[in-house]
């Protein structure tokens, strides 16, 4: 049970869904909206094996991540003691030596799988990138970690990949619409779609939130181990420019992200009248704004918590925000 917990179970199954969301709401659902069809399979032959091959890349990813995960926390037993010494697994619920075991078991299947990937569907990509997220999680949690921001941003940047990687599945159905322009209605509003470009416009926008949301996140967990982060030798955020200074910065950012949000309404105050659209993007505002409040006020350790899960549940919200607008525009 332990070593279950090691691997961060939620985590990956976020990494899964996040991936299926990509798939089925941002992807599908463009093409299949623009086509006015219901399935997929009616506009194109999809390829053999179509769904079991996007299930194994997700595979993929979960096992980078799980493998990611294990190692992360091998390195960094001194500073969890401290943080958080109830779950503190390494040394205490699973020894070092199967730590390292499970963390070259997971990533080398990881691995094997992008190989078959590459084979089944021509696309070298997936095996160029679960080699590259391999080395950059084990440089991650040997050097970067502890090292000002660029620890942050690492993170950030491998969790905002994780839709593109599911864009790369569908590179050759999309290829076929690249020239093809259609009207898509949403209430009142009228779009043209040309989906070989819209849906990497739309990939890339969830792929941007995925990684400033994770970049926030990421902030607040160093505020919240400073104690033990400063006493391994690490240079976060809080303990090179203080606390105070890296809570503006993070509610900068907060607001940065707020503004990406407002920006559709600003620019189509349409939006307003349809409620399947205008509803969803309130929420994240409103979310997200409780999250930066929270954070200013917080002044003990603790409270640091608030913030935090606040921001969780904004990450979750945000992860089925595609879903939830999808199913509200088919039903206009």
């Amino acid at each position: 049970m332990k070593f279950l917990l090691l691997l961060r179970p939620v985590n990956l199954l976020i990494i899964a869904l996040t991936m299926y969301m990509t798939k089925i709401y941002i992807v599908e659902a463009v093409l299949t909206g623009s086509f006015l069809f219901e399935n997929l399979s009616d506009i194109y032959q999809l390829p053999e094996n179509y769904e079991l091959n996007f299930f194994l890349l997700v595979m993929m990813m979960v096992l980078l991540a799980a493998g990611g995960n294990i190692i992360n926390d091998y390195f960094d037993v001194r500073a969890d003691r401290i943080n958080k010494p109830k779950k503190t697994y390494i040394d205490y619920h699973v020894s070092r030596k199967t730590a390292i075991i499970a963390h070259v078991l997971f990533t080398g299947a990881a691995i094997l799988i992008s190989f078959y990937l590459w084979f089944a569907t021509g696309n070298y990509q997936f095996t160029l990138f679960a080699l590259v997220i391999a080395l950059l999680l084990w440089i991650y949690s040997v050097f970067l970690k502890r090292k000002f921001l660029i620890g942050n941003l690492s993170i950030a940047v491998l969790t905002g990949i994780v839709p593109y990687i599911s864009y790369l599945y569908f590179l050759p159905i999309l290829s076929q619409f690249e020239n093809t322009s259609l009207d898509f209605t949403m209430g009142n509003l009228t779009f043209k779609l040309v989906p070989m470009y819209d849906t990497i416009v739309f990939v890339g926008i969830f792929s941007a939130l995925a990684f400033l949301i994770n970049l926030v996140r990421e902030i607040i967990k160093d505020i919240y181990d400073i104690i033990g982060d400063r006493r391994v030798g690490s240079k976060t955020m809080p303990i090179v420019i203080g606390v105070y200074a890296t809570k503006i910065i993070t509610s900068l950012l907060i607001l940065f992200i707020v503004t990406i949000f407002s920006f559709p309404i600003m620019m189509w105050p349409q939006i307003v009248g349809i409620k399947v659209v205008f509803i969803p993007f309130i929420m994240m505002i409103v979310l997200l704004l409780i999250t930066m409040f929270l954070l200013i006020a917080a002044r003990e350790k603790d409270k640091y918590k608030y913030s935090s899960f606040t921001l969780k549940l904004t990450m979750l919200y945000g992860l089925f925000l595609p879903m939830i607008i999808n199913s509200g525009v088919n039903d206009l």
